[in-house]
């Protein structure tokens, strides 16, 4: 948990030494992957409310934790391939350098270019998508 006073910031268990509080915004290092979630700002003061009492934020935050990426051009010859993690992505080899593309809205890669879905086999998401 993360408190906050004014002027007086103080990080307890899991995030102690992971998340600081700078102005308006929590900064939270060394992502892990049970860190995804909703976080949001509970206030707590005897002076406003009773002991235990807490008031929350109506504005909220939706971590989410992507995993990282380990597709890479090294080794690979020019060309396009597909995005393992998204079918509507796919990935452009030039010289061993990595360029990470979107297909049109409502189409799929299919190997050579975007297409619609029904036109792809297998079917995207499926076991053997190319």
């Amino acid at each position: 948990m993360v408190y906050s006073r004014v002027g007086s910031h103080t990080a307890y268990g899991v995030w102690k030494d992971r998340a600081t509080l700078d102005k308006n915004s929590l900064i939270i290092k060394g992502l892990n992957e049970s860190d995804a979630g909703r976080y949001w700002c509970e206030i707590s003061s005897s002076g406003f409310y009773g002991l235990g009492e807490t008031a929350t934020d109506a504005k909220s935050t939706l971590l989410e934790v992507l995993k990282s990426n380990s597709f890479t051009c090294e080794g690979k010859s020019d060309g396009l391939y597909s995005d393992p993690n998204e079918c509507s992505k796919y990935y452009e080899c030039s010289e061993e350098r990595m360029f990470h593309r979107s297909c049109a809205i409502g189409t799929v890669f299919n190997q050579y270019f975007c297409d619609f879905p029904y036109n792809v086999v297998p079917l995207c998401g499926t076991k053997g998508v190319n």
